[in-house]
């Protein structure tokens, strides 16, 4: 789509119904043009028993206005939702192309350079587990610029976890990690630490275990690769036992150069 016909809000959208070339327009205009044509003969070429015949009010139904106006707003209706199912088909095209491109991100090999992480508890399994620890494994690549991600847990809750002030997990390292979690319905509560996670997740009903993931951050290897690294995380009922269910690495990108 070009500039001059991308939606950009609602007038956009109003012009791109009323006003982009389609045969509607072509037809009222056409029409309009006959009519035109047509008077101007009938006014200054045709006899007066002609004139009689092509009389508009004896060739256009006589309805009253607000029936016109009824069958206007019902064309404009019906042209409403037909660029409405142009844009979502469109969209739902380029939605298509990018799950085409993740998938084949996920089917690539991974660079020898990639994120290598382990996620673990940071307390004895005797304790409530408060936070979590996440090491890189690696023992020559360092891990750059990670940046965690707010996931949703549930409906009107959505959990952040926040990692230790540094940007730089080099080799062997470990950053320890705690969520905060938000309820966000009438007003805004925060809740700090693992536990407060499983605990709120224990007021839908006692489960022998619960999911608190996903836990996802995005970073970057040394050559500027950008991955995201997710984790599915589950810890028992009583909050002293973790498990993590899988890891996910998908390459996102790379970091533009400065040439480019």
């Amino acid at each position: 789509m070009s500039e001059e016909l991308r939606i950009t809000g609602f007038w956009s959208f109003l012009k791109a119904i009323l006003f982009r070339p389609a045969w509607e327009f072509y037809t009222v205009g056409g029409f309009f043009t006959f009519l035109f044509v047509g008077t101007w003969w009938r006014d200054n070429f045709a006899s007066d028993e002609w004139k009689r015949k092509l009389e508009l009010k004896g060739i256009i139904p006589q309805w009253h206005p607000a029936w016109w106006l009824c069958i206007g707003l019902l064309i404009i209706l019906l042209l409403a939702v037909r660029e409405s199912y142009r844009l979502w088909l469109k969209a739902e095209q380029a939605n298509e192309g990018l799950r085409k491109a993740i998938a084949a991100s996920k089917s690539e090999p991974l660079p020898v350079t990639a994120p290598q992480v382990s996620l673990k508890s940071e307390t004895a399994e005797s304790l409530p587990i408060r936070r979590l620890l996440l090491s890189n494994i690696s023992r020559t690549e360092p891990i750059y610029n990670l940046v965690f991600q707010p996931v949703r847990l549930k409906d009107g809750a959505n959990v952040i976890w926040i990692g230790e002030e540094q940007q730089l997990l080099s080799p062997g390292s470990r950053m320890a990690l705690g969520p905060i979690l938000f309820l966000t319905d009438s007003y805004v509560k925060e809740f700090n630490g693992v536990e407060s996670v499983f605990k709120f997740l224990q007021l839908d009903g006692l489960k022998p275990s619960y999911d608190i993931g996903p836990i996802a951050f995005t970073c970057e290897d040394g050559v500027q690769n950008r991955y995201l690294v997710t984790f599915r995380v589950e810890v028992t009922s009583g909050g002293n036992r973790m498990n993590v269910k899988d890891i996910e690495r998908i390459r996102i990108g790379s970091r533009p150069s400065l040439g480019a």
